[in-house]
């Protein structure tokens, strides 16, 4: 049934309200960028066509290995790719191919434990050649030694790690598989590694897992694995692994079914995602879930799987093997819910649903988003 509109539209009014609301949605935004521009350590190149995301990078490491961004004018790829719009994103040699596009080289890189640049990157640096400069291997192998010595890299047993510098595989410390690990490129397990070692160097180097590839590229060099593979304790520990997440996953399943008020219908092929649904009315309003027994359809289909996403009586006595279960006569608005919540079978319920749902008196408030009042609203209108 049509409900009418209680009041009239004011259009001056929602103008106004629309302009202030942008106004302040400008002014929150452009507050947000002065505030991460103040505390900002990532820069651009200082461009209109700059890398705009540097400035909210904070860690270091992630900044150095971001196109067109420098930790105080330092970065992984010996410096980055100006110009017009989209140079930011070139690496080394292709930036000077692309018309409009030039070539800034990074400050050098500060010895390990010396003090960063005290002022960030502003102007543009000056024009230097089309090739970042490589660093020579015995830097790069003291860099690696000294880095890993001074502590800033914490090998914990029984993990997965990069190569230690501060241009390693930065997806390593996530990756909690040891077959995962020592199968992904840049990537060790305690040292061991189905490549039988990594490539170190710039970050382009980490992705190569091929020790013929890996010293042809620029500033790359292999490091053998420090020990070899144990298959059996790999396999051991993915098999652990899998117990893990199964028994981790059935005790989430079971904490959301003991806190649950929305079900399905209780069958082998129910929605098993209805348990999840935390809020009635949105329970209400999805097929084959119901809240005490209670839906916005009336009822719900049952029966093989797919059945509970049909729709309606009809629908679902169209298909094979699918049966409509009526809901629970709905409750009088204010009234208190059954005290136990419907589990592994539906009650006998009527015949057939009510035509329509009963209209609760709407509690409205003034300079809100509301529905119609009743518990079958649109849901949405409120977060508007």
């Amino acid at each position: 049934h049509w409900v009418p509109a209680t009041r009239p539209l004011n259009m001056t009014a929602e103008e106004e309200a629309d302009a202030s609301g942008a106004v302040q949605s400008w002014t929150a935004a452009n507050d947000a960028n002065a505030r991460a521009l103040a505390a900002a350590t990532c820069f651009g190149d200082g461009s209109a066509t700059q890398n705009v995301m540097c400035m909210y990078i904070p860690d270091p490491n992630m900044c150095m290995s971001t196109m067109g961004c420098n930790y105080h004018g330092q970065n992984s790829f010996g410096g980055w790719c100006t110009g017009s719009a989209g140079c930011f994103e070139l690496p080394g040699l292709m930036c000077g191919t692309m018309p409009g596009c030039s070539w800034k080289a990074a400050s050098p890189l500060a010895p390990t434990g010396a003090a960063p640049l005290a002022a960030p990157l502003a102007a543009p640096l000056a024009a230097l050649p089309a090739a970042p400069p490589a660093a020579p291997a015995s830097l790069i192998d003291e860099n690696h030694l000294a880095y890993i010595k001074s502590g800033h890299v914490q090998r914990q047993p029984g993990s997965c790690q990069g190569d230690g510098t501060p241009f390693e595989n930065p997806n390593c410390r996530f990756n909690p598989s040891e077959s995962g690990c020592a199968w992904s490129p840049g990537c060790n397990w305690d040292g061991a590694s189905h490549f039988g070692g990594w490539c170190s160097g710039s970050l382009n180097c980490v992705y190569t897992g091929q020790p013929n590839i890996c010293p042809a590229m620029a500033g790359c060099h292999w490091v053998p694995a420090t020990r070899p593979l144990n298959m059996t304790a790999e396999e051991e520990a993915d098999a652990s692994g899998a117990v893990q997440s199964w028994t981790a996953a059935n005790d989430a399943n079971a904490r959301a079914l003991a806190a649950a008020t929305c079900f399905g219908d209780g069958s082998a092929t129910q929605n098993v995602m209805c348990m999840y649904i935390p809020d009635p009315n949105m329970c209400m309003s999805t097929m084959g879930c119901n809240y005490h027994g209670q839906d916005s359809f009336g009822g719900w289909c049952t029966g093989p799987a797919g059945c509970f996403e049909l729709p309606g009586l009809l629908m679902c006595g169209a298909m094979p093997g699918c049966s409509w279960e009526a809901a629970a006569p709905l409750a009088p608005a204010g009234a208190g819910q059954p005290a136990v919540p419907l589990a592994d079978s539906i009650a006998a319920s009527p015949a057939s649903p009510p035509a329509a749902p009963p209209v609760a008196p709407a509690s409205l408030s003034d300079g809100t988003c509301q529905g119609d009042g009743t518990p079958f609203g649109n849901p949405n209108c409120r977060f508007n």
